[in-house]
């Protein structure tokens, strides 16, 4: 049975946003516990969630009668709303991952005891 989910600030952000606008803080903040307690937990987009590619970690929350809406959710955290329409509007890939990208370590300058500069 999944965990509860934690809704964050970003998340009711976003659902005002995207989803609601004219709702209050508090409104988002119920719709979307409303929404994590009804809705379905996959790992698996939509289909129209073509740009979307989730990374691992991420889950993704939908609920029948709100089709058009996901809720990302990272360690049992809903951190944003995504639409039907944000994902038709974007057109280049989107990478959603719950942890952020590896750096490439770069090589440090390291002295080779060397005193000999030439002067140019």
């Amino acid at each position: 049975m999944p965990r509860e989910v934690r809704i964050t600030e970003h998340a009711v952000d976003r659902y005002q946003e995207r989803v609601d606008p004219g709702a209050s803080r508090q409104e988002s903040l119920l719709a979307l516990q409303q929404f994590a307690a009804l809705g379905r937990r996959t790992v698996r987009p939509r289909h129209w969630m073509g740009t979307c590619r989730l990374g691992p970690g991420v889950q993704c929350i939908y609920w029948a009668t709100r089709p058009g809406i996901c809720l990302l959710v990272c360690n049992d955290a809903a951190v944003t709303a995504i639409t039907r329409r944000l994902c038709q509007q974007t057109k280049s890939p989107v990478r959603l991952s719950a942890a952020r990208p590896e750096l490439t370590p770069q090589r440090r300058w390291r002295w080779d005891g060397d005193l000999n500069t030439e002067a140019a």
